[in-house]
């Protein structure tokens, strides 16, 4: 079982990751290239369980994904 360390650790790297990705030009770009070509993306989100995730790590950390998320996030 992991310790409470390890999982705000892994945590916080989903936060950065996620964060990364939703800013991304290119994963947009994705979605704008299946449109054109009549496929729409109809399957879960996760940005409310992204929301309850920055809400219980330390602010400090989340305040610093929220202006910089692609910070270290290649090393994580």
């Amino acid at each position: 079982m992991a310790t409470k360390e390890e999982l705000e650790k892994a945590a916080i790297a989903i936060c950065r990751k996620l964060t990364a990705i939703d800013r991304s030009e290119s994963m947009h770009g994705i979605f704008a290239f299946a449109m054109v070509h009549g496929q729409l993306y109809y399957g879960p989100n996760y940005s409310e369980d992204l929301k309850n995730l920055m809400a219980v790590i330390p602010e400090e950390i989340a305040k610093e994904i929220r202006e910089k998320p692609e910070a270290e996030w290649r090393t994580l």
